[in-house]
């Protein structure tokens, strides 16, 4: 490659040794032009400055000279294409003229000038504290500044004029930057591996361009990242720990999902897993909405074995099965002779049952108003007092409400209270009713089959084509009355089942016919019309779950419907 890089240093006219001076005149000369160079030969002749040339052509006398016989001619060497700039500093002449590929001169360099920034680069990269290497277009190091000797475990002398894929092939350094620039004519950013200290080293390599875009040079820098590489594989490495963790957590919830008996495949399901994932390690209060028999419990349970509560008692009870005036002692419990009937030493509630665990009130819309006063007081401070005591008593215990009923439109009917039901529905979860989540069928008919199969020691089979059919079927009775179905199947027939009609007595048709209404005695008309309206307001109202809903599937106003509900709850006809 021809030595492009000195083009311009400082303007040179090249001109024949023998011209005669007579023949050159002042106004010849370009303004830009320093040195005149007196060629003879193909690399031979005399270097003058420009002012010494000046002088003569101004002499009266000079008519008898040629341009070679002038004094005052520069002391230079050639710099040939093949030489590098850092070479000024072996030549011993002030100036130097360099050639081009055809040994022609093209330009001159002050030495003096050069060296003396050639000097202070040196001592620039000498003790730069990264490492540098530059290296010519081929690869050869031109130059290397201590601190990347001292590092490769070499003398600078020996890294001078080698080629640096050398320093690859003798795992000296993994890999090369100025390599890397030669082949992308781009700035490169490459991870070394060094073998002397065995350390890693980020390089950096640019590549620098002559007037023509022809690359001349490559810098590299490089740096020790030994602890960031360290340091980033010891966070690849929690990254990792941490994914292996949190695939054992989700494999352990999944197990704590199956013990509870969580079955499910709809996507719908699958929201309220990430749901109960998300608020089981905290402390919230949680408010489960759904028809009878979706699975509240069940997902009450699951949100207190995901919990940190988990190895602390899980507390139920069924609102809906005890009187108003046995109610408020099962939670709260009672001191010796609180009541006639109670025990001489008293009783603990589920409350206090519940400490360090979680309590799970079932059908919390069925309270009367006194005990959503006594219950909303506990949650405030979760403090209480026993019936007929007099001491406070403090308890730790996660709530988890379920009802089947809609408590907003109880709240609106003025048989819920507003302040409790905010209290509660600090965290919400609706399930679905099983019709509107088919694809969890077959999921819980497996379940169900495989566990009453065992518990039975049977070995009952449901072909494909029942299965579609008990798909099919809408399940009134959710869950709870398809695990009743399959358990009574596998206890009453035979190996293997194929059709719904083998089994007709265990499921309602999917379209219920209309059946006549019969009286076993003869009573009172208006108390059979009164009977017959609460049977059919109560049936159609737990089916719902709202007055709005019940009144249109009964085909009467939602007032009418609210008006028997309330006249129920307090026991009238």
């Amino acid at each position: 490659m021809e030595n492009r890089q000195y083009e311009m240093k400082r303007n040179l006219l090249v001109l024949p040794a023998e011209l005669p001076l007579r023949k050159l005149k002042v106004k010849d000369l370009p303004p830009d032009v320093d040195y005149i160079f007196a060629k003879k030969g193909k690399e031979n002749g005399k270097l003058y400055p420009i002012k010494t040339v000046l002088h003569a052509l101004l002499q009266k006398d000079n008519g008898h000279f040629i341009l070679a016989n002038l004094k005052g001619n520069l002391h230079y060497q050639f710099l040939k294409s093949d030489q590098s700039l850092l070479d000024l500093q072996c030549l011993e002449a002030d100036y130097v003229v360099a050639l081009d590929g055809s040994s022609n001169p093209i330009s001159v360099i002050d030495c003096a000038f050069e060296r003396k920034k050639l000097h202070m680069y040196s001592e620039i990269i000498e003790n730069f504290q990264e490492e540098i290497f530059v290296t010519d277009n081929r690869g050869k190091i031109l130059l290397v500044n201590p601190r990347s000797a001292q590092i490769l475990g070499l003398k600078v002398s020996e890294l001078k004029g080698r080629m640096v894929e050398d320093l690859v092939k003798e795992k000296i350094i993994s890999s090369s930057g100025a390599m890397a620039v030669l082949k992308q004519r781009k700035k490169v950013d490459i991870l070394q591996f060094l073998k002397e200290g065995r350390k890693w080293h980020l390089c950096t390599g640019v590549p620098v361009f002559n007037h023509k875009n022809e690359l001349i040079f490559t810098i590299c820098t490089s740096k020790d990242v030994t602890e960031l590489v360290e340091t980033k594989k010891k966070l690849e490495a929690k990254e990792d720990e941490l994914k292996r963790k949190d695939s054992e957590l989700s494999i352990m919830q999944e197990e704590l999902f199956a013990q509870v008996n969580f079955i499910s495949v709809s996507a719908q399901m699958r929201d309220i897993k990430e749901t109960i994932k998300k608020i089981a390690p905290q402390n919230l209060t949680v408010l489960i909405q759904g028809e009878t028999g979706v699975g509240k419990e069940v997902v009450a349970r699951a949100i207190h074995a995901l919990s940190p509560r988990r190895k602390a008692a899980f507390v139920k009870i069924n609102c809906a099965s005890f009187p108003d005036t046995l109610i408020s002692s099962e939670l709260f419990g009672y001191e010796g002779g609180a009541f006639t009937g109670a025990k001489k030493q008293g009783r603990i509630g589920k409350i206090e049952l519940a400490h360090g665990g979680t309590l799970f009130l079932d059908e919390i819309g069925e309270i009367s108003h006194d005990l959503q006063v006594k219950l909303l007081e506990f949650l405030q401070d979760m403090e209480f007092f026993r019936i007929g005591g007099t001491k406070r008593i403090k308890v730790d215990t996660r709530i988890i409400v379920a009802t089947n009923r809609d408590l907003q439109e109880e709240v609106r009917q003025g048989r819920f209270r507003k302040d409790l039901f905010y209290r509660l529905n600090l965290i919400s979860i609706k399930i679905p009713p099983l019709r509107e989540r088919r694809e969890d069928i077959p999921a819980l008919i497996n379940y169900y089959l495989d566990l009453y199969n065992r518990k039975y020691n049977k070995n009952v089979a449901i072909n494909n084509q029942l299965v579609k059919e008990l798909t099919i079927y809408p399940w009134p009775g959710n869950v709870r009355e398809l695990e009743h179905v399959l358990e009574r199947l596998v206890v009453i027939y035979g190996d293997e089942i194929e059709t719904r009609e083998s089994f007709p007595e265990l499921l309602a048709d999917a379209e219920p016919r209309k059946e006549r209404v019969y009286c076993p005695e003869i009573i009172p008309y208006k108390q059979a019309k009164h009977e017959l309206e609460h049977q059919l307001v109560e049936k159609a109202y737990n089916l719902y779950g709202s007055t709005y809903k019940a009144a249109d599937a009964l085909g009467i106003a939602q007032s009418t419907v609210a008006r028997i509900l309330k006249r129920m709850k307090k026991g009238g006809n």
